[in-house]
């Protein structure tokens, strides 16, 4: 993939490789601040392969955690995934009874952003980045297969739109005009709540990001340095028709 984002596995027959890195780490870390407060760090890609966030850890942790904890911190610096990995995320926070709020600390990009979404309040380092983009992908097969593919990525955008729409208060219109419109949409933290997208805004780490940067991969090298991510070999998944927001 050339640019990072949401993969997620369509219906149509076919097989495209899809290129993933594989890390040497796992961005994955659980502290408990006290006796009935926590937090888990998403700090990375957010799909199911080795060394990356995935939805059955992520849940299995917070289900331990609702166990001791009342309040769990959820911190974010992440460049996205795979769309049901992380539509499984959001609803273990949401329908958590626990106490959870979001903290964006570097990047909620695509598939982060709407995670972020799913926090009963979300709170914005006023140096970090939030990102939001349409579903996009590709399909091998016949006419009708494409065709899934693409009805595919329309209800998959219209999910996405839903979870925006509730945050923000915002119509599927102005969602469809300023969020997901065929670009990566940027927002700064001030950006972000006047949109609606956060509830508050915090000093974190300085990351200087000059405001006319737009393209993600500068964007989101800049906040890599912080997980201090190490590239070690390139792994090559087989999947029925993959769709990617790139």
């Amino acid at each position: 993939m050339n640019n990072p984002g949401t993969v997620l596995s369509a219906a149509p027959r076919g097989v495209i490789k899809t290129k993933m890195k594989r890390r040497n780490e796992k961005y994955w870390i659980v502290n408990k601040l006290d006796a009935i407060t926590a937090e888990i760090l998403i700090y990375g890609d957010i799909y199911r392969y080795d060394g990356c966030v995935n939805a059955s850890d992520f849940v299995k942790e917070l289900k331990g955690l609702e166990k001791s904890c009342s309040k769990i911190n959820v911190r974010i610096n992440s460049n996205g995934g795979d769309v049901f990995e992380g539509i499984a995320i959001f609803n273990a926070i949401k329908n958590s009874p626990c106490d959870i709020d979001i903290y964006i600390d570097g990047m909620a990009a695509s598939m982060g952003s709407v995670i972020a979404m799913a926090g009963r309040k979300v709170y914005m380092s006023r140096f970090a980045r939030l990102m939001t983009h349409k579903p996009s992908g590709g399909a091998w097969g016949n006419a009708d297969d494409l065709r899934r593919a693409a009805d595919e990525i329309d209800d998959c955008e219209k999910i996405l739109s839903d979870i925006y729409v509730s945050k923000t208060g915002m119509t599927s219109q102005k969602v469809s005009d300023d969020l997901l419109n065929g670009k990566d949409v940027y927002f700064n933290a001030d950006q972000a709540l006047k949109a609606g997208l956060i509830d508050g805004i915090y000093d974190g780490a300085k990351v200087e990001v000059p405001e006319t940067m737009t393209d993600f991969k500068e964007i989101w090298s800049m906040y890599r340095a912080q997980l201090h991510i190490e590239d070690t070999e390139e792994v090559f998944t087989e999947n029925s028709t993959t769709i990617i927001l790139s």
